[in-house]
């Protein structure tokens, strides 16, 4: 499961500037396909399809 493989790698402090302070980062190490509405400025209604170890 992906939050299994999450689980440990957060990556830092959020960014400053970032409107969304209570975000998590994780460290590097996965890649992901992802489906969302385009035309939109962030990601809104993402779905993720797939995800596998980065190489």
């Amino acid at each position: 499961r992906l939050w299994d493989r999450v689980q440990g790698k957060v990556g830092g402090p959020v960014p400053k500037g970032l409107k969304k302070e209570k975000a998590e980062w994780l460290k590097p190490g996965l890649v992901g396909r992802v489906k969302f509405l385009k035309g939109e400025e962030k990601l809104r209604h993402a779905k993720l399809l797939e995800y596998r170890e980065n190489e």
